[in-house]
């Protein structure tokens, strides 16, 4: 029995297409979710395909050990007690189950650090499924660059680390402890350059003919809320949004800005179409800003209330552009589109932001670097690389 650790649309998606390969039932969904993000929930019994999965746990506590941090060091004992129960669980489903391999997308959740881990422990085989272009970074992008053993950050990473050790689980918690995996499943092969695998790097793809995906498409095609992304009446440009002000990338008035300065341009145009899709983690509030701020009747908004992935659609929508920051549909779209336009406003974000860019400018520089043409990167101003 396989286990697919599952904690998105993305990587669901993926992840069933991983399974559809394997040409064999015996997979089992191990689905658990963050804080606000249940809705996924309903977007994997869309997707699920009958015949490739024989189980579906869906695990409420996974959130509760990913939110365990030094903060909790008030509750100390009663957490740890609670560690130790999802401890035990997890090795108790990876014995009672029979699992022979396990199948991960986030390596930086703690929930999925300790399925590793408690895998290992059993001698079962791990392998990493892309989660977006995360995968392909050598950091985690929503923390800032460490300078120098007197900064703030170098400080407090080793506090944490310190507060780690100290229960025992510094490898779960600590993310600098590399997890070296038996496989990788990637989108671009050709670009994954780190070294934490032990097999090969095998190249996922994007349009398996799985039967419910195309049931889910029809479905779409027909519906009120996503018609619009067949509708050829106009040039669709589709908008993909991401959580940047909620993950404290940069703050709202930064992204209403850059956002609506673009595509007011854009629209000025009475031949567009705006199209936004918004991220499940996205505040209703912020969209409902930009499109206030926008202004225009040539915008629309896909209901969000069940998130799909776009991957599942790129191969037949009727847009010529695609434009968000650096979701991963935007490099992805290169692959299977030549027809569409994808734009990254990553750097414009940082050209005009008030804010401490230092997160954004190390992670523009190395995504530039490792995906070069794969997107037009706005620069209206054409100025060098950021430094």
């Amino acid at each position: 029995m396989r286990l697919f650790s599952i904690s998105s649309p993305l990587i669901f998606y993926f992840s069933q297409n991983i399974a559809f390969q394997l040409k064999d039932n015996k997979n089992l969904q191990f689905l658990w979710y963050v804080e606000g993000a249940e809705k996924h929930l309903q977007s994997y019994d869309i997707l699920s395909e009958h015949g490739i999965w024989t189980e579906k746990i869906v695990f409420h506590k996974g959130k509760n050990y990913n939110d365990f941090n030094f903060m909790n060091f008030i509750k100390f004992k009663r957490r740890i007690n609670e560690l130790i129960e999802i401890e035990e669980n997890i090795l108790k489903l990876l014995t009672e189950k029979k699992i022979k391999q396990v199948f991960i997308g986030n390596r930086n959740a703690p929930i999925d650090r300790l399925l590793y881990y408690c895998s290992k422990q059993l001698g079962i085989e791990v392998n990493l499924i892309e989660d977006g272009l995360t995968n392909y970074l050598n950091f985690r992008y929503h923390e800032k660059p460490v300078h120098g053993i007197f900064s703030y950050e170098y400080i407090k990473r080793n506090v944490k680390g310190l507060f780690y050790k100290a229960l025992r689980r510094d490898k779960v918690f600590w993310e600098d402890d590399p997890l070296i995996f038996d496989n990788i499943y990637a989108i671009f092969p050709d670009r994954y350059f780190l070294k934490n695998y032990k097999k090969e790097i095998k190249k996922l793809r994007l349009n398996d003919k799985i039967p419910k995906y195309k049931e889910c498409i029809n479905n779409l095609m027909s519906s009120k809320e996503y018609e619009m992304l067949w509708n050829n009446s106009k040039k669709n440009i589709l908008f993909l949004s991401q959580s940047l002000s909620e993950d404290r990338l940069t703050s709202l008035d930064t992204e209403i800005m850059v956002l609506a300065d673009y595509f007011k341009t854009v629209l000025n145009n009475t031949d567009y179409r705006l199209i936004i899709k918004p991220h499940p983690r996205d505040k209703k509030d912020k969209i409902d800003r930009l499109v206030k701020e926008l202004g225009n009747n040539n915008v629309c908004v896909l209901n969000n209330d069940t998130p799909i992935p776009i991957e599942l659609l790129l191969d037949n929508i009727e847009v010529n552009e695609i434009v968000g920051i650096w979701s991963a549909p935007l490099f992805y779209t290169s692959l299977v589109r030549e027809d569409i336009s994808c734009v990254s406003l990553l750097f414009r974000l940082i050209e005009i932001s008030n804010d401490d860019n230092s997160k954004l400018i190390r992670l523009y520089n190395h995504l530039k670097t490792v995906f070069p043409t794969e997107v037009i990167w706005f620069n209206p101003k054409k100025k060098g690389e950021i430094i």
